[in-house]
């Protein structure tokens, strides 16, 4: 039988692929052994040809701002693994890239570098993906994997939380339609719970006419009896399985259901091996190929078609796994699987590992993921020859782990021009087949015309409102009542009493929500504001730094008011577009991205107007409705007297003697003017800021001392100036606040709802080419809706869409 200078031989069963993916790597693929004395890394590399150094310069130079030299890594700490190296952090971007991109379901476009592990059954596969992600996976006697699951691993910061999120890719559904992956379920939290929901999930493939959200909440026992009657007994729908969390290697792979040697007639042979062989010939793909030392290397199923369909084994890296279920006296098979792993054996160009996974005692004793490491390390130490062997770099999972990692990595930095390429040319030749759609209608131009006018009319209907269009115009009415009350409840809350006063009020004056200004308050503030005023006047910045308080949240009010009002505007729009235009996939998306255009614009200028209205208002205060203020002045004085007045009878209110009706004592001046309670301004003189003691009774004579008893004494309270600026500041809030809930909604009106109708149609007629030189053809595209032709447009545009993502995650790279 011929052998290869690798090892790699072609044998039936399976019939090798003639492609050129059989032929060598013509890029050199770099794979690192260590020393056990050393924790540095060294590279054998094949030689490559003239052409091969061409291409492998301008990769290098291309990638130059991209990466560090992989090969050049420092010591490994083995309690951190990968997750913090210099590399890790360029390999955390590189596969965060195809990570991304794979999720949008750009596999099926472009030939996309992964890993993928296959194996047969009971080759201690589950355990090997187990022991890399730290999670559990289902187990079951048999075959429990039916399906592809894609781990994708992400390390985090030490005091970054663990997560776990799940979803399914619907890679070829049961229906027709483009790539998606949808979420199943929320993040979890707890590794404890991945199991289940891992079953969850495989059941919910299996079963995808069902639908996801039953199987969210469905028990263990119920999940075996659904996959057990599941009419596909093997789907090649993927679970995904996206883990975040300290520790973890940067590290994506697709765990493949086992291979199967004997089914019972029901084609499970053919399915499981045609699955496996579709994902491990792509050139692209590293395959990660499990191998139990329990089992003879010559005839393991899964090897003989890996060197099928990598017969130079260029991409093929071997795991030998249980070496601990082999008995010692087994020298024969112990020292053949030595050789493989030392490379002096079946050599393949990234070589071979073992590991020492942890068995069923171990998991029934509940062993640790750290704990199966120490293990894992005792065992290689403990037992020959591998105790005695200089390839230790090749022992264990964290060995393994960063001899799967450094290849792939590597395929992805070499491959990402051709991506680039095949990005450029497959999106170039899909918009050229959305444009080679063929029309339907033989009078498109009219039609679209006739459709547009009965849009613009609904429109108009609903802007106005009419007895079939109410939606709209209701809910603005809510949003305007909305602002209304919210600019209301900002009114200061003025309580006409002391704080101590108001232990003893059980019946507050003021309704609302927020801190009570009580009558000391106001006086703490006008004594806060105190600067050079002349005597027994209250400072300007006073009124005015109340009237900002209430004042300081219209802005966000109006904001809130303004978003929900186009909020409503545009969702009534794009209803009223599905209802007119639904049946016209191409006219509806142009009608859309005009008429959304239209209001963007539009509430740009609202929105202005709008910040005008609140500047105005936050301007110095200012009316010209003089008498409205004078009486909103004169009620709310007289209100909070009357509540300052009535008190709650257990002591009376604070007075001082009146300024109004006395003179000073000798003095041969005029009596000063009696002041109107309810019409004074701020600047008046205060009577409370003068001594009482300096006050004397006036008489109308002129002789000095001299009372006239017929001059009626009176009172004021000593917070009489507090009262009157609480009662001017309230009144300015009605007048302010009454212009602003008025003028906010007109606004909105005109500028957002009533010129958008004035010009939408003029703005379709144009947008939409209605009177261009080739209408005819437009209106035609717009108008083409063959199911054919509808479907193959659906699929299109989900290619294009994908490629546009793609092209999108190639400039955050750089390129």
């Amino acid at each position: 039988m011929p052998f290869h200078p690798f090892g790699w031989i072609c044998t039936p069963p399976f019939p090798c692929l003639q492609t050129a993916d059989n032929a060598p790597s013509t890029i050199a693929t770099a794979s690192r052994t260590r020393s056990p004395s050393s924790s540095t890394h060294s590279a054998y590399i094949d030689a490559p040809s003239k052409s091969s150094l061409l291409k492998t310069s301008s990769i290098v130079a291309l990638f130059n701002m991209l990466s560090t030299d992989p090969l050049n890594l420092g010591p490994v700490n083995p309690r951190e693994g990968l997750a913090h190296t210099l590399y890790a952090r360029t390999a955390k971007e590189l596969n965060g890239f195809i990570k991304g991109i794979r999720a949008e379901g750009a596999q099926s476009d472009l030939n996309l570098p992964r890993v993928a592990v296959i194996g047969s059954q009971s080759a201690g596969k589950s355990s090997l993906v187990e022991a890399i992600s730290e999670i559990k996976v289902p187990r079951d006697a048999g075959t429990c994997t039916r399906c592809p699951m894609e781990l994708r691993l992400s390390s985090a910061a030490s005091d970054e939380p663990w997560s776990c999120q799940i979803s399914i890719r619907w890679d070829r559904s049961w229906k027709i339609g483009p790539i998606v992956e949808s979420p199943f379920g929320t993040p979890l939290t707890s590794p404890d719970d991945v199991e289940l929901m891992l079953r969850r999930a495989q059941a919910a493939v299996l079963n995808p006419h069902i639908g996801l959200e039953p199987f969210l909440t469905k028990g263990a026992e119920e999940l075996e009896t659904l996959v057990k009657t599941a009419k596909q007994r093997f789907s090649p729908n993927v679970v995904c399985v996206d883990l975040v969390g300290p520790g973890l290697p940067d590290l994506s792979f697709v765990d493949l259901p086992g291979l199967i040697q004997n089914d019972e007639g029901n084609g499970d042979v053919h399915l499981v091996d045609s699955l496996v062989k579709t994902y491990i010939s792509s050139s692209n793909t590293v395959i990660l190929l499990t191998l139990p030392m329990t089992d003879d290397l010559q005839n393991q199923k899964a090897g003989l078609l890996a060197r099928c369909v990598d017969p130079y084994g260029s991409r093929t890296i071997g795991v030998v796994t249980k070496p601990d279920a082999v008995p010692d006296s087994s020298l024969g098979k112990i020292n053949t699987y030595l050789d493989v792993v030392e490379g002096k054996i079946h050599q393949t160009k990234l070589g071979h590992y073992i590991v020492r996974l942890p068995d069923d005692a171990d998991r029934r004793d509940g062993i640790t993921h750290p704990d199966a490491r120490v293990a894992e390390a005792k065992f290689f130490a403990e037992h020959k020859p591998w105790a005695t062997s200089t390839h230790r770099h090749r022992f264990g999972i964290e060995n393994l782990v960063r001899g799967v990692s450094d290849p792939l990595t590597e395929r992805i930095r070499s491959d990402i021009p051709r991506i680039q390429r095949d990005v450029i040319a497959q999106r170039a030749e899909c918009i050229k087949e959305l444009d080679a759609l063929p029309p339907k209608t033989t009078e498109p131009q009219s039609h679209v015309y006739r459709l547009t006018n009965v849009f613009v009319d609904n429109v108009r209907q609903a802007i106005e409102g009419s007895p079939s269009h109410t939606k709209l115009v209701q809910s603005t009415k809510q949003s305007y009542s909305k602002l209304a009350d919210a600019i209301h409840d900002t009114a200061p809350l003025f309580a006409p009493y002391t704080r101590i006063e108001s232990v003893t009020r059980p019946k507050i004056f003021v309704e609302g929500m927020g801190e009570r200004i009580h009558l000391d308050k106001v006086k703490e503030t006008i004594q806060a504001c105190l600067t050079r005023e002349l005597p027994n006047n209250i400072p300007y910045s006073v009124k005015r730094s109340f009237i900002k308080n209430f004042q300081s949240s219209w802005e966000l009010y109006a904001t809130a008011c303004f978003d929900e009002v186009e909020g409503a505007f545009k969702r009534t729009l794009i209803d009223l577009i599905d209802a007119q235009f639904g049946r016209f996939k191409n006219l509806q998306r142009a009608v859309s991205a005009t008429v959304l255009d239209l209001v963007d614009a539009h509430a740009v200028i609202a929105k202005q107007q709008q910040k005008f209205i609140l500047k105005y208002e936050s301007n110095p205060p200012a009316t010209q409705n003089m008498d409205d203020l004078a009486m909103l002045r004169a009620n709310w004085l007289k209100e909070y007297k009357a509540v300052r007045e009535e008190g709650d009878g257990s002591a009376p209110l604070p007075q001082a003697q009146s300024l109004f009706s006395f003179g000073l004592t000798g003095s041969t001046s005029p009596a000063i003017p009696t002041r109107d309670l309810a019409t004074s301004s701020m600047s008046t003189p205060t009577a409370a800021s003068i001594p009482t003691s300096t006050l004397k009774p006036t008489t109308t004579s002129t002789t000095p001392g001299t009372l006239l008893s017929s001059t009626p004494v009176t009172t004021v309270d000593v917070y009489e100036d507090e009262l009157t600026l609480m009662a001017e500041i309230r009144a300015y809030f009605d007048i302010s606040s009454k212009r602003l809930i008025d003028y906010i909604p007109q606004a909105i009106d005109e500028h957002l709802l009533y010129t958008f109708e004035e010009v939408l149609l003029e703005t379709l007629v144009e947008k939409l080419g209605l009177t261009a030189e080739d209408a005819g053809a437009r209106c035609a595209r717009y108008l083409a809706e063959d199911p054919d032709v509808a479907a193959r447009r659906e699929v299109l545009l989900a290619k294009k869409k994908r490629l546009d993502k793609v092209h999108k995650e190639l400039y955050n790279l750089g390129l």
